[in-house]
């Protein structure tokens, strides 16, 4: 999403004082809250509104829920664990900001995962 350090750091602000919703939270804020905020936290408006627009588009793709009935990616780990080969489809999506996001949170999932059970086979051997 091309995120300047800056709007990075100040997403970090944001989701410690809002927590898993800062994104929602952050979407709903007018120019007067998100200045207030700046003035309380020490943020930077202009970093805080520039990530605003940018996740607006995530906000414009009407596929994403706020939740979901059913985890699919840890579907997906299911599977590669049973040593199944996996294939994602996108369907219809043809904008590369859903593969993009897609991608990158099955990514960092998988990754997850492999990092938890390294972790935990290491653990046993010492």
């Amino acid at each position: 999403m091309n995120l300047s350090e800056a709007s990075l750091e100040n997403a970090i602000i944001l989701r410690n004082e809002f927590g898993r919703s800062w994104i929602t939270r952050l979407l709903s804020m007018s120019n007067e809250e998100i200045q207030e905020f700046c003035e309380v936290k020490m943020g930077s408006k202009s970093s805080i509104m520039a990530l605003q627009r940018k996740l607006q588009r995530l906000d414009d793709l009407k596929y994403l829920r706020q939740t979901c009935p059913h985890n699919y990616v840890s579907q997906i780990l299911e599977s590669l664990e049973a040593g199944k080969h996996v294939v994602v489809e996108f369907g219809s999506q043809s904008n590369l900001l859903s593969y993009m996001l897609a991608t990158n949170v099955i990514a960092r999932r998988i990754h997850a995962s492999y990092v938890h059970k390294a972790e935990k086979f290491c653990r046993r051997r010492t």
